[in-house]
C-alpha cells in the first residue's frame, strides 16, 4: 500500500468503509466506557448531586453518543480532506 492512498477515507471505495467498521468493532468496549463514563460526570454538573435517575443517564448517554459520532465522523472527513489536499 503506497502513502498516498485513500484507505483510510470513510466511505471510500478502496476498503475505507470496512477498516472504519473493523476499527469500531475492536475499539467498541472502549467507546461505550467512555461515553458512559462522561455521562455520569457531565450529569453531575448538570444535576448538581451525585445520585442520578435512569432517564437522565439514558438522555445523556443518547446526546453523547451523538456527538461522539459526529466529531468521529468530522475527524475522518477533516483527515481525508488533508490527504486529497496533500495529493
Amino acid at each position: 500500500m503506497d502513502k498516498n492512498s485513500n484507505d483510510d477515507c470513510i466511505g471510500h471505495e478502496t476498503g475505507g468503509r470496512r477498516k472504519f467498521i473493523n476499527h469500531l468493532r475492536r475499539n467498541f468496549v472502549i467507546y461505550i466506557i467512555t461515553i458512559i463514563i462522561f455521562a455520569y460526570i457531565v450529569s453531575i454538573f448538570v444535576t448538581g448531586e451525585i445520585s442520578i435517575n435512569s432517564t437522565q443517564i439514558v438522555n445523556l448517554l443518547f446526546l453523547l453518543a451523538i456527538y461522539a459520532g459526529l466529531i468521529y465522523v468530522f475527524i475522518g472527513l477533516f483527515k481525508c480532506f488533508l490527504k486529497l489536499r496533500n495529493k
